[in-house]
């Protein structure tokens, strides 16, 4: 018997609900082990710092926010052109 291929654990993984793919995703997360999202020493004030630094920005006017509709709208049009851009390149070979 042969092991399934990543696309097809990916098909079959869509069939589950979506508490189970949350509770698989994180599995296969947790599986990896230590990784570039554990945290370092003086994770904590970093981000602090970082938070400060943004607040900032946006408070003096040097920065600005987009609503979550928006950052989304963004990103399934980026992801959209990126599996066009993998179709273009599946059907060229």
């Amino acid at each position: 018997m042969t092991q399934p291929t990543p696309a097809e654990l990916h098909a079959l993984a869509l069939n589950l609900s979506a508490p189970d793919r949350a509770q698989l995703a994180a599995a296969l997360i947790d599986s990896l082990g230590p990784g570039p999202l554990e945290k370092d020493e003086g994770y904590d004030e970093a981000w602090a710092a970082e938070i400060l630094r943004r607040s900032d920005a946006i408070h003096e006017g040097r920065e600005t926010t987009q609503s979550a509709e928006e950052v989304f709208a963004e990103m399934r049009q980026f992801l959209d052109e990126l599996h066009a851009k993998k179709n273009a390149m599946e059907d060229v070979s």
